[in-house]
């Protein structure tokens, strides 16, 4: 089980935890970024990353029944997060039409 933080805040869809993957199959970022916390501290990480394919369960109100959405692939950042293995920002809630 992969825990997931959502971070309206964020703004870059996915980022996750750097020891999810082996470093050896990380890529290069085309466009590396600094990850800066609520609170002023900067994350390591933001240089690499590689494509993911987020799935998830998702509520539906109408049935009143969980379904199972596949998001992606698309591009996570890695970086040393704390509890969380996976942020997911609002790019991502946009971009796939999810609201919280």
């Amino acid at each position: 089980m992969v825990y997931a933080l959502v971070n309206t805040g964020s703004a870059v869809p996915l980022v996750m935890k750097s020891s999810l993957y082996d470093k050896a199959i990380l890529k290069s970022a085309t466009w590396p970024v600094k990850f800066v916390t609520a609170s002023g501290g900067c994350l390591a990480g933001g240089c690499q990353g590689l494509k993911l394919q987020v799935t998830l369960p998702v509520w539906n109100s109408k049935d009143h029944d969980w379904n199972t959405v596949k998001c992606g692939p698309l591009w996570a950042y890695e970086a040393q997060l704390g509890d969380s293995d996976l942020i997911i920002g609002y790019p991502f809630l946009k971009g796939f039409g999810f609201t919280v």
